[in-house]
């Protein structure tokens, strides 16, 4: 009997979902890519200069093999979870896993146990199992899409583009000054960066003015006291 394996049905068909690839948005291309590595890794596996994977490759046809097809409700193989890749039919890491782990069982359901299919079977699983472990899925999924911007001359959209006033600025107080007069990056009101290059220049040039102007200001400062006393 074989080991069911995670999210399969009574029946140890993989729950794909029920919606065809078609009628679904396509995945990213950074999840299509993952799962292509995830079984290349199973197809190039070798083990003392032997190739483990390619027996799994595809599977043999009911003609040559009746006894299987009859023994295994389900048969998969690599070509057809390679194919499935392709369509899009996987959604995620663990839809692809499902059938994987699903082409491994069917394997050390028909083979005896301790020869070189089921043996192979077990080690390629693993293989899998630790590429997948070391893929960063929240990388996979693709970020959302901005939400369209709001029409002219609503609220949500009378953001100033502008720099900011010199006149509201002064050098003890600016957010792109260091103490030694180093410029850091520029924002916005709001936290926006600013774009324009021309813009970011002379905003630029202004805070050193003021910058300079603040550190002569303070020199008199210094110099009128040290006058008085």
């Amino acid at each position: 009997m074989a080991v069911s394996s995670p999210g399969q049905s009574s029946t140890g068909k993989a729950s794909l979902s029920a919606n065809s690839p078609s009628s679904l948005p396509p995945i990213s291309a950074e999840l299509s890519k993952a799962m292509s590595g995830l079984m290349d890794l199973i197809v190039d596996y070798e083990d003392d200069d032997h190739n483990l994977g390619g027996i799994f490759y595809q599977l043999p046809s009911r003609n040559k093999l009746k006894d299987y097809y009859l023994a295994i409700k389900n048969p998969i193989d690599i070509k057809k979870i390679k194919e499935r890749i392709v369509s899009g039919k996987y959604r995620n890491l663990d839809q692809l896993q499902e059938d994987v782990v699903l082409m491994f069982n069917n394997a050390r359901e028909y083979n005896i146990e301790g020869s070189p299919v089921y043996n192979d079977s077990l080690t390629l699983q693993d293989v899998f199992m630790k590429g997948r472990a070391k893929i960063n899925e929240e990388d996979l999924v693709p970020s959302p899409r901005p939400s369209p911007r709001a029409g002219k001359g609503t609220a949500s959209s009378a953001v100033s583009t502008d720099a900011p006033s010199p006149a509201s600025n002064t050098a003890a107080s600016s957010p792109c000054l260091t103490p030694g007069g180093s410029v850091q990056p520029l924002k916005k009101r709001r936290g926006r960066p600013l774009k324009n290059p021309l813009k970011i220049k002379a905003y630029q040039e202004e805070q050193m003015r003021l910058a300079a102007e603040a550190a002569k200001a303070a020199e008199r400062d210094a110099a009128d006291a040290n006058s008085d006393t």
